[in-house]
């Protein structure tokens, strides 16, 4: 009598499963009609350029836009700026140096590094590291995809982003750090020269551009103005026992304006100490060194836009770079360096404009190349000898 009570409840309990298998699939129909709807309300030009689980990293960023001379700019308030991994893959790379074809160790690859071994001589490995300032890379099982920077407004990034269970569901964000803080500080409220080159706090920043006005020492309105640029890179891949024998860093102008060519007219490299390196704030504006990393000074009117310019480190560049942590590089106009005050005339400026890592691609973001290199393993292999 016992075994059919069983029997029957076993049924009931089966039927009671079905109707919530028919419920949580109704339900699913719904929140995807409802998404699908939403998404239609959206404007194409707001829509994520990839699937949210392709999202890396997100941020608030204010929308400042400003006039070609930063006369004048209007904030439009905050948006949000995110890196996803694009459906271009990055295959192994290859570089010709001293007239030699050389393949990627892919296997050193880190996400903003690549690594090409040159040569083993006299015991030591000997190798070109390339890093990128930002996250141009990202590993997806066995293959290397692009990363692109995109923006959108805060509402429509939420409800692109929004699950069914009320939460996002992003890329590997546990191992990710945020986008690279390269960009510009800009002060140009300076009563004097003096004022505006010693000034601790400037007025305003950016590092969420693809391109933007980097270094610059000029006069306008009658108020002197200085623009100081930052290039952190994460060098931190590099072996702790490497010997660092070159280092190139390059970046590519956009535009330059020369209207005070007085021979200071010239960008060089600095060290910088910008309080983190994935953003600037404006206090960043004297986190700037005056030692020159360079004696490759390049003077504005031999800068050729669109293309790399290159800056051969010297001893003191050579030591700006770490091996446990950020390389944080800076750009400098030579008069701001010099402190020379600007003497072009009101309304006049040297002025650069380079890209930066959100850039589409990787051909124009700012590199530094490091060559080293390391003393081989240490074979322990003992030799006994024998009185025999």
């Amino acid at each position: 009598m016992a075994y059919p009570q069983k029997e029957e409840q076993r049924n009931t309990g089966r039927t009671h499963f079905g109707k919530w298998i028919v419920v949580f699939v109704i339900g699913g129909v719904a929140l995807a009609a409802e998404t699908s709807l939403l998404l239609q309300q959206i404007p194409t030009d707001l829509l994520l350029k990839a699937d949210k689980s392709k999202i890396i990293y997100s941020q608030n960023i204010r929308d400042i836009r400003c006039d070609e001379n930063r006369t004048t700019c209007q904030d439009f308030g905050e948006i949000k700026s995110y890196l996803y991994v694009s459906d271009v893959e990055v295959p192994q790379a290859e570089i010709i140096f001293e007239g030699k074809i050389i393949k990627e160790d892919l296997s050193q690859r880190t996400r903003n590094a690549q690594f090409f071994k040159k040569e083993t001589q006299n015991k030591r490995d000997y190798w070109i590291g390339k890093f990128y300032a930002g996250i141009p890379f990202y590993k997806e099982g066995n293959k290397w995809y692009q990363t692109e920077t995109a923006t959108t407004t805060i509402d429509a990034f939420e409800k692109q982003t929004a699950s069914f269970w009320g939460k996002t569901t992003f890329a590997d964000t546990a191992t990710t750090t945020s986008n690279a803080g390269d960009g510009a500080v800009y002060y140009y409220s300076g009563a004097t020269w003096a004022a505006a080159h010693d000034a601790t706090v400037g007025d305003a920043v950016s590092y969420t551009a693809t391109a933007d006005d980097t270094i610059c020492s000029g006069q306008w309105g009658g108020n002197y103005r200085i623009y100081r640029a930052f290039y952190p890179f994460d060098t931190s891949s590099l072996p702790d026992n490497a010997i660092i024998t070159e280092a190139t860093f390059s970046v590519v102008f956009d535009s330059v304006l020369d209207q005070d060519n007085d021979g200071n007219d010239y960008a060089t490299v600095n060290q910088t100490s910008q309080a983190s390196p994935t953003e600037l704030v404006v206090a960043d504006f004297d986190n700037v060194g005056s030692v020159e990393g360079t004696d490759a000074r390049v003077d504005f009117g031999n800068i050729v836009t669109l293309q790399y310019t290159n800056f051969l480190l010297n001893a003191a560049g050579r030591g700006f770079i770490s091996k446990t942590g950020w390389t944080l590089l800076g750009m400098r106009e030579g008069h701001d360096i010099l402190n020379d005050p600007y003497a072009g005339g009101d309304n006049t400026m040297n002025r650069a404009n380079t890209r930066f890592s959100e850039y589409t691609g990787t051909n124009n973001d700012p590199t530094l190349v490091i060559i080293y290199s390391t003393a081989l393993p240490i074979d322990d292999t003992r030799i006994i000898i024998s009185d025999e």
